[in-house]
């Protein structure tokens, strides 16, 4: 039993050993707390699209132009994200997820919110994540 007990006491420091890094530490709490927000965000934006229009088509319609960015455009986002401050890139693609976000949410919370808006935002969310997501993957490598 102690030999196992001080396997999981080596195994825990060695596995979490960069969080006691402060600059590493504040930005994967802050990536958790980006990436939840996003994962909320899509979810959310389905289930508003699927409410809006009652049709698997149109929900399928919003996630393609969310995620064909990514597919088409992911190699230059790694071009850019190899090329600029990693830094700026981050503090531009957060920001604006933020402002699309909140941009979403006024439109439902005021009621004015119609689909295409909803696919438009949708796009615009998957160009960010088309340089979002290079960046923040060098951070790991």
């Amino acid at each position: 039993m102690r030999h196992l007990s001080s396997y999981l006491r080596q195994f825990s420091q060695d596995t979490f050993s960069s969080l006691h890094v402060r600059n590493y530490r504040l930005y994967y709490i802050g990536q958790i707390i980006s990436t939840t927000g996003t994962f909320m965000q899509s979810i959310a934006q389905a289930w508003l699209v699927l409410k809006l229009t009652n049709s698997g088509a149109a929900l399928g319609l919003a996630t393609a132009l969310q995620y064909l960015p990514i597919l088409f455009l992911g190699p230059y986002g790694g071009i850019i994200a190899d090329r600029i401050s990693k830094r700026k890139i981050l503090y531009f693609t957060q920001s604006v997820s933020g402002v699309l976000a909140l941009i979403l949410g006024v439109l439902v919370a005021t009621g004015l919110v119609r689909v295409w808006m909803v696919y438009i935002l949708a796009s615009c969310l998957g160009m960010v994540t088309v340089f979002d997501n290079p960046t923040r993957q060098t951070f790991y490598i």
